[in-house]
């Protein structure tokens, strides 16, 4: 299993069937029939990663965007990730 870093590329899985609803994101697991809500931050994560993106690229977007201190920023967009990797909603596709 690769490790997560803030050099690491991501995307999301293109298997994964999403809806944006008001300022979310439902997600559907469709093998398991398990639906996954992300909130407007997430969300914005989640659009950003339609194409590869680097994590950092991810915190540098957001961090231009929200009043978030950096460290904050990465931390909280690593452990997102890490929660989507956990569900096989995004992969690892490279690291710098």
């Amino acid at each position: 299993m690769n490790q997560l870093t803030i050099n690491s590329i991501i995307q999301k899985n293109e298997d994964v069937v999403d809806a944006q609803i008001d300022d979310g994101t439902v997600m559907l697991d469709v093998e398991s029939g398990h639906y996954y809500g992300l909130d407007a931050i997430a969300t914005h994560i989640w659009q950003i990663i339609e194409q590869p993106q680097s994590v950092r690229h991810i915190c540098d977007k957001l961090q231009a965007e929200y009043d978030v201190a950096e460290q904050q920023c990465q931390s909280d967009v690593i452990r997102f990730l890490n929660d989507m990797l956990d569900i096989d909603k995004v992969c690892i596709v490279a690291t710098k």
